[in-house]
């Protein structure tokens, strides 16, 4: 049997509240930090010895995020180099 919770608008709306300010947050963060920080598309493929098509394709798929800066697309290197590849590499070329 499901579990019901039940809330009051107050509360409802201080939840979202503060999951939304969280969320900007953690963006302004991304945001700010300086491009030392971060892997070009170019870099992360060589890095994973892969097609740049295939590090969209995992952006695309989830599997990592990308931060725009103007029309540059770059990846948190921390992100990246805690990324284990080859553990999730995906047969699915459909996209």
């Amino acid at each position: 049997m499901d579990n019901i919770i039940v809330l009051h608008r107050d509360e409802l709306s201080e939840i979202i509240h503060e999951s939304v300010m969280n969320a900007l947050r953690a963006f302004k963060e991304e945001e700010n930090a300086p491009d030392s920080e971060f892997y070009t598309r170019k870099e992360v493929a060589a890095k994973w010895h892969v097609d740049e098509i295939t590090v969209w394709r995992h952006e695309k798929l989830g599997d990592i995020h990308s931060v725009r800066r103007g029309r540059r697309v770059l990846y948190l290197k921390e992100e990246i180099d805690n990324y284990d590849y080859k553990a999730h590499s995906h047969n699915n070329t459909s996209l």
